[in-house]
């Protein structure tokens, strides 16, 4: 659920209850105190919206019925929930017929004429996933190794003009024998070959090459309407060695996630990290697009940059990257209304926004110390020193990004990134507007935050080298494989997955909250000499073997010791008894051995 900001709107602001008195430009907002009546003006993050109605009001502890669901469903029946919100959308709204909506689904007419009846668009996506009777969307009824049959029987005899369905049910019938396995129908067979797009049976009876001329997608200029219609993600390696501490050892290449607004160039939100690209990237980098940035601004003490852009996206367009096809990512963006799409293999002018945003800020990090620049041919001569640490070039970057944000594009008629920005977000009346905010973000961040699965100890959950407990905790020891979600940016807190809820633990009050990068660098082993070279320690093992040899006497000479020692008087001067050791609050006199060398 989102929520428009209003004036009039009721928030809670320095922890008391006040109105939104007025929208103003940049980000920020004038409320007005109920108790007092005095007005301040505020970043849009650091008033907390209200949900007035019960109805709409979400518990952060616990998951709606859609994220019940959530860990349960498969990126394909994801996909299809999401195609069917939004052909059913199309069709409620009377742009397309029953019967187109049936075609495009591969529907019956009827079917679309019940799923319209039941049909709420703020229900979302994930609604479309409820199937209760029968099998789950999406999962067929054949057996895995038949499907497999099927599967490799399409794809070596559905080939030239000649091949027909009855071909290949035939050949997947002789199979099936061979195996020993329970053959599937005509039908069956038929069904599959239909669900093929008609670019794949083009491929396969006349040719990829003559597919791609008759089918193939023939670009254009994207057209585009307005901000969050569509953005895009990419990732970059650095062209910069970083210091890992402050003496300049251990020097590490960073990556760098971005999300960039098509329509405007914004720069909606990024993620700099010390580990290749993951779907930790892609989550975090999209969670912080999606919300303001006061907070992240004053953790990394960058508060004085200015950084007003945040909006949930309509869709998202991606490469193929395989953290871009995870289905936790998938089934994240279904269950929060944002569609996906993927970029087709092949066309990688189709990324070409996120990938010029990126190549301009590579060129302004090459001139910071330490850059490998963009190739090796113009890298600088003799050794590179790695001087700036990881926290400095984030703080770097965000002043960098905002510079971008203010200077004249070239693909915007002239015009700056955030000029484009607000223009859009301003009506004729000259008030500005601002896109909704997600009514509860606590949610909304644990549907995209990366997760991981752990066991829990007597001494909690031990991940990346911490242990995270809580008294809520406790009462779940001996738990396996739990999911836990983690923010990448505050690693002090991770959440666990019990019982429908999320249960918060931390590994301690009195330590500092650490980002993952900073933790993967603090976790790195540290080079150091050994104590003891090989030599010392080899002459330390033989003087201890030669020790051992020592007391290794015979039983009868350890009796005649005992014997002798028995005639030894003990110390009874002052000042031998000061010498004495202390037991127990008692002077213990040591018993003395006689050792012969």
């Amino acid at each position: 659920m989102e929520i428009t900001l209003a004036e009039g709107m009721p928030v809670i602001a320095l922890g008391a209850l006040a109105f939104v008195n007025k929208l103003m430009p940049n980000g920020k907002v004038e409320i007005q105190l109920k108790k007092d009546r005095s007005r301040h003006v505020l970043t849009i993050d650091e008033i907390e919206l209200i949900n007035l109605s019960e109805k709409d009001s979400v518990p952060k502890p616990r998951l709606s019925e859609a994220m019940y669901r959530f860990h349960d469903t498969s990126i394909e029946s994801a996909e299809i929930a999401q195609k069917r919100y939004v052909v059913l959308n199309k069709c409620v709204n009377n742009e397309i017929t029953v019967s187109q909506a049936a075609e495009e689904l591969d529907l019956s007419v009827s079917t679309i004429y019940k799923l319209r009846r039941s049909f709420a668009k703020e229900d979302g996506v994930m609604a479309l996933l409820a199937n209760k009777k029968g099998r789950k969307l999406g999962l067929s009824a054949l057996q895995a190794p038949v499907e497999a049959v099927m599967d490799a029987a399409i794809s070596k005899n559905y080939r030239g003009k000649g091949a027909t369905v009855k071909k290949i049910h035939l050949s997947i019938i002789e199979e099936c024998r061979r195996l020993e396995l329970s053959p599937p129908s005509l039908s069956t067979v038929q069904r599959r070959v239909r669900k093929l797009s008609p670019l794949e049976k083009m491929t396969a009876i006349h040719g990829a090459d003559y597919a791609k001329e008759k089918l193939g997608l023939k670009t254009g200029k994207l057209v585009l309407s307005r901000p969050l219609e569509q953005v895009q993600i990419d990732h970059t390696e650095v062209d910069i060695l970083l210091a890992g501490t402050e003496d300049g050892e251990r020097a590490v290449r960073p990556w760098l996630t971005v999300v960039i607004d098509s329509y405007t160039r914004v720069i909606l939100g990024f993620y700099l990290a010390l580990h290749p690209p993951s779907a930790v990237s892609v989550a975090a980098a999209l969670s912080m697009a999606c919300f303001t940035k006061a907070s992240f601004l004053n953790a990394i003490g960058a508060s004085s940059a200015t950084y007003p852009f945040y909006g949930k996206p309509e869709l998202i367009f991606v490469d193929n990257a395989v953290e871009f096809r995870s289905s936790k990512f998938v089934r994240a963006c279904s269950l929060n209304n944002i569609r996906v799409e993927w970029r087709p293999i092949g066309k990688k002018h189709w990324g070409g926004i996120v990938e010029r945003v990126i190549g301009t800020l590579m060129r302004k990090v090459h001139s910071l110390p330490g850059t490998t620049m963009s190739s090796v041919s113009q890298r600088p001569q003799g050794e590179i020193n790695a001087t700036v640490t990881f926290p400095r070039l984030l703080v770097w970057l965000t002043l960098q990004i905002e510079i971008y944000h203010n200077t004249s594009h070239r693909g915007l008629q002239g015009r700056s990134p955030a000029n484009v920005w607000f223009e859009a977000f301003q009506p004729d009346n000259g008030s500005p507007i601002y896109p909704p905010l997600i009514a509860d973000p606590f949610k909304f961040k644990l549907d995209f935050m990366p997760e991981d699965r752990r066991s829990i100890t007597s001494r909690g959950i031990q991940f990346k080298r911490n242990f995270y407990s809580s008294q809520a905790l406790a009462l779940h020891v001996g738990r396996k494989d739990v999911i836990i979600k983690y923010d990448p940016f505050k690693m002090k807190k991770i959440w666990a997955y019990i019982d429908n809820n999320y249960i918060e633990a931390d590994y301690g009050m009195t330590r500092p909250d650490m980002s993952l990068a900073e933790v993967m660098l603090a976790s790195k082993p540290t080079k150091q000499p050994p104590w003891l070279t090989s030599e010392q320690g080899y002459a330390v093992r033989f003087e201890a073997e030669k020790l051992i040899r020592k007391r290794n006497v015979s039983k009868a000479k350890k009796e005649n010791y005992e014997l002798a020692n028995s005639y030894i008087p003990g110390p009874s001067s002052e000042a031998e008894l000061s010498d004495a050791s202390e037991l127990d609050g008692r002077k213990f006199i040591p018993t003395i051995y006689p050792v012969k060398e």
